[in-house]
């Protein structure tokens, strides 16, 4: 269980590195000139400390694996919680997106189910964790 939340701190720090370059693939300089400074303001804030949070759950998952799997409320807490915010990215990938955003273009559509199967599988590895699957470090 180590091993697998070491790999799922890897791929959620390659994540947050991979939301540095979103604003520039989708021209929000553009898309955004004409949202209100207020919104704008509150939507920069919001993306930034979304990649905060995954390069802070990228780091622990990486750098604290053993502590996290060890019996203990504090490990089975923080694990549960990562657990449930990437179940919620989940179903926010399945039912909340519209599928006009991928639906007849290839690699949107293959990014919408490697996306679909990266929660899944971040999903699984932290929510096994909290369940102690795997033993202790």
């Amino acid at each position: 269980m180590t091993m697998a939340i070491r790999l799922a701190g890897m791929a959620i720090l390659v994540l947050a590195l991979a939301h540095v370059a979103m604003p520039r693939a989708l021209n929000w300089r553009q898309q955004m000139a004409s949202v209100d400074l207020m919104s704008r303001q509150i939507h920069y804030a919001h993306y930034v400390f979304l990649v905060v949070t995954l390069m802070g759950i990228g780091f622990l998952a990486l750098l604290r694996a053993p502590l996290l799997i060890r019996d203990g409320d504090l490990g089975q807490s923080l694990t549960g919680g990562i657990a449930a915010f990437f179940l919620l990215r989940l179903l926010f990938e399945l039912f909340f997106f519209d599928s006009s955003l991928w639906r007849g273009d290839r690699l949107r559509t293959v990014g919408h189910v490697a996306f679909i199967a990266l929660w899944t599988t971040l999903t699984a590895t932290f929510a096994l964790a909290t369940l102690g699957w795997g033993g202790t470090a």
